[in-house]
């Protein structure tokens, strides 16, 4: 989200919760029945929101209002990315990739595959990001992680290796990937080493992909989340703590525990969002 006052929730029941007072009130964009999965907004009144069944709904109005888009595909869609009111991306089940460069109007399918003894291994898209309208990375479920630097016209397959006490590993599955600009960018995934031991890193990049570097975030648990506003300044959460760094992930301080909030002992973070280095 972008705006300080006006933001969003979508629920896996596809409700809204927009604000522009500071208070809570439940939306429903449209009565569809299908799950919304993901949002994007680019500023205070233009978003966009995916979900099951190829589901594109939009609103220029703060989420007062939506309108239905015609994606052209049945498939779930699972995320969304817009980095203007023109140009956005919305990726999902086996491999679909759309883009629009007219705010939805009308969306094209992007051809995305990664193709081993000429089978397709792309799998589900879990996760992308576009901090410009060229620039672009998607991730998803079966060792994939891919790049664009022509708006998603083609994509190629990004190398990731974070070998731990020697330990060479691939990329097994991401769960989210957060790019500030061409160079600068952070992946967390599951880590499976060629021994078959498996758990979750996170890792960051200064060239574009190039070379990758594992990021030790402190807690107790794995971080669930995690969002960037530039190179050096980011957030990341888990079930029960928020950390932040001003480093681009070198260090963490602890911002939030619900362990000293006991009303909120089972506090459990999907996600976070924050607009600049104050608001969030």
């Amino acid at each position: 989200m972008v705006s300080a006052l006006g933001c969003t929730i979508v629920s896996p029941a596809s409700a809204g919760l927009p604000t522009a007072d500071g208070r809570w009130h439940w939306q429903n964009p449209l009565p569809h029945g299908n799950q919304m999965a993901d949002l994007c907004f680019v500023d205070a009144h233009h978003g966009w929101a995916v979900g099951a069944g190829g589901t594109i709904l939009a609103t220029d109005d703060g989420g007062a209002s939506w309108v239905s888009q015609r994606s052209g595909t049945t498939r779930g869609l699972r995320v969304v990315c817009f980095v203007d009111r023109l140009h956005g991306w919305a990726a999902g089940e086996f491999e679909t990739v759309l883009a629009t460069s007219d705010g939805g109007r009308t969306w094209r399918r992007q051809h995305v595959a990664v193709l081993r003894e000429g089978v397709n291994y792309v799998g589900k898209l879990t996760a992308m990001s576009f901090p410009d309208a060229l620039h672009g990375w998607i991730c998803g479920s079966e060792n994939t992680l891919m790049s664009t630097v022509d708006g998603g016209r083609t994509w190629r397959t990004v190398h990731f290796d974070v070998g731990r006490g020697g330990f060479p590993s691939y990329l097994a599955g991401a769960k989210l990937v957060d790019f500030v600009d061409a160079k600068h960018g952070w992946i967390h995934a599951w880590r499976v080493a060629r021994g078959g031991a498996e758990d979750a890193t996170l890792a960051r990049t200064t060239d574009g992909g190039v070379s990758w570097q594992p990021v030790t975030v402190p807690g107790r648990w794995q971080i669930r989340t995690l969002d960037f506003v530039d190179k050096d300044n980011g957030w990341a959460a888990n079930d029960g703590q928020v950390f932040a760094t001003s480093d681009g992930g070198r260090s963490w301080t602890l911002q939030w525990s619900s362990a000293d909030h006991p009303e909120e002992l089972w506090a459990s973070f999907s996600d976070i969002t924050f607009l600049d280095p104050r608001r969030g």
